[in-house]
C-alpha cells in the first residue's frame, strides 16, 4: 500500500512499530482463504 499521500497514517505505523511486543504479521492469506475457495458447514 502506498502511504505517501497519508502522512498521518505513516506516522501512526511508525509509532506502532516502535511499541514493545509489536509483531510484523503481514503475511498474505493462502489460496484457501479466497472467496468461495472453501465450503461452509451452513450451506
Amino acid at each position: 500500500m502506498d502511504t505517501r499521500p497519508y502522512p498521518a497514517l505513516r506516522s501512526w505505523f511508525q509509532r506502532v512499530e516502535q511499541q514493545p511486543g509489536d509483531i510484523e504479521d503481514v503475511e498474505p492469506y493462502g489460496a484457501n482463504a479466497a472467496p468461495y475457495a472453501g465450503r461452509s458447514i451452513y450451506d
